[in-house]
């Protein structure tokens, strides 16, 4: 993995003093793929980080002898930027972070607000269940992640505005809240709780779900996709995921792939 932009707050995973690194470098933590390159670019707030990765999910054709972050087996398999951090998705469902973020985004455990190289993100699973996460989804102050195996979804950073979804205790205020280490995302829905892809927004969170129901929730704003008047209606969040307006549904047939 290559990574050039803006360095500060260790977004980059090198390390290094300088402020810019101006050409591609290698992050040495991960593998180094060079066949079937990839570009992908961010623009965030104060930053641009740009991020070349492999497209083919085979063996890597060379690894740096510092790779420690990841196991011989692996590969990357996507990459997704955030406000002054980044994150990866390999082969075996496990997420790593870096950088700096100030509201739990790098999703490392209680009050852990920088990371200068990759660190694995542990999930907080019962009983050492094992999750594979198969898709990972990075918004402006909160992600969600998503295993296919189990349909549950996890989430971490900020709970502003509902965008994670019901709090655990019913006595916490979701503004005030911060989720350090990712946690699973209790839908309560009448339809169906096997959800299929969860995406963060900016203040919002989509989800699919396998009966093909999309259900949002957030900031009651146009970006909830209910239907409703947010200028006149009321502001309040919408902490439980509801269907988008008229009950929109991506598929009707039981038997469909996904």
């Amino acid at each position: 993995m290559y990574t050039w932009g803006y360095a500060r707050d260790h977004a980059l995973g090198h390390d290094t003093n300088a402020k810019i690194v101006v050409s591609p470098s290698l992050v040495r933590t991960l593998p180094s793929y060079l066949n079937s390159i990839s570009y992908r670019k961010n623009i965030s707030n104060d930053a641009a980080i740009n991020t070349l990765i492999s497209s083919t999910l085979s063996k890597p054709l060379s690894q740096s002898e510092n790779s420690s972050s990841v196991y011989k087996s692996e590969v990357l398999v996507d990459v997704k930027l955030g406000i002054r951090c980044t994150f990866v998705l390999t082969s075996t469902g496990r997420i790593l972070s870096f950088g700096t973020s100030d509201i739990g985004l790098l999703g490392l455990g209680s009050g852990v607000t920088k990371a200068s190289k990759p660190e694995e993100i542990k999930l907080n699973t019962r009983n050492d269940e094992e999750v594979k996460i198969n898709a990972l989804s990075v918004g402006l102050h909160h992600a969600v992640a998503t295993c296919k195996d189990d349909g549950s979804i996890w989430k971490w950073g900020s709970c502003e505005n509902g965008r994670l979804g019901p709090m655990e205790n019913s006595g916490e205020e979701s503004a005030s809240v911060t989720i350090w280490t990712p946690t699973r995302f209790h839908i309560n829905s009448d339809y169906d709780n096997h959800a299929v892809l969860a995406c963060a927004g900016f203040d919002a969170t989509i989800l699919v779900m396998s009966s093909g129901n999309v259900l949002s929730c957030g900031k009651n704003s146009g970006r909830l996709g209910q239907g409703n008047d947010f200028e006149t209606d009321t502001n309040e969040s919408v902490e439980k995921p509801i269907p988008m307006f008229g009950g929109m549904k991506l598929w009707h047939d039981s038997t469909v792939t996904y």
